[in-house]
């Protein structure tokens, strides 16, 4: 049950899955058109990646969550565990769905964990996902589009004034 919480605590799988469709939309139908057969594996797999990003955050902010007296739904060793099996999902969702170059999206798993260290990745994420999967579905010739570029500083943009907002609360 306190997994179930976790996942819909203040409506994050509203909120997740809608960034997620987001961002799937927009991949398919610059990449290879709106296509229900690029959408829905990308929608999953951004949705996983989604929840690494947050129980990654949570399993670094634990502490301090605890001395704010933050509700927990998870302890520390089950947000590991989480943690652990959303990775396996997401590895295998992108082998399966992408074969060989699905291997390119753990390049993303690599950026999570360093993130805290060096902020400057958080920043990237955003624009770097979006180039990772229009290499991966479409090949290098989706870069051959002005519109991919366009989005790509965009997101960067975008991923820039997130950054700047969340270090301005903090």
């Amino acid at each position: 049950m306190n997994l179930i919480k976790y996942f819909t605590y203040q409506y994050r799988l509203l909120i997740y899955a809608t960034m997620a469709a987001l961002f799937s939309v927009l991949i398919a139908n610059l990449v290879n058109g709106f296509n229900l057969q690029t959408i829905l594996p990308l929608f999953f797999i951004s949705l996983t990646l989604v929840y690494i990003m947050r129980t990654t955050d949570d399993i670094h902010d634990y502490a301090a969550d605890r001395r704010k007296h933050k509700k927990h739904f998870l302890t520390k060793n089950g947000l590991l565990f989480l943690l652990f099996v959303l990775q396996i999902i997401y590895i295998f969702l992108n082998f399966f769905c992408y074969g060989p170059t699905g291997g390119f999206a753990l390049l993303l798993l690599g950026i999570i964990f360093v993130w805290e260290a060096f902020p400057v990745c958080k920043v990237l994420f955003l624009p770097l996902s979006y180039a990772i999967f229009a290499l991966i579905i479409s090949g290098e010739t989706a870069f051959r589009q002005y519109d991919i570029w366009c989005y790509l500083v965009i997101f960067l943009l975008i991923s820039c004034v997130f950054y700047a907002y969340k270090r301005g609360s903090k």
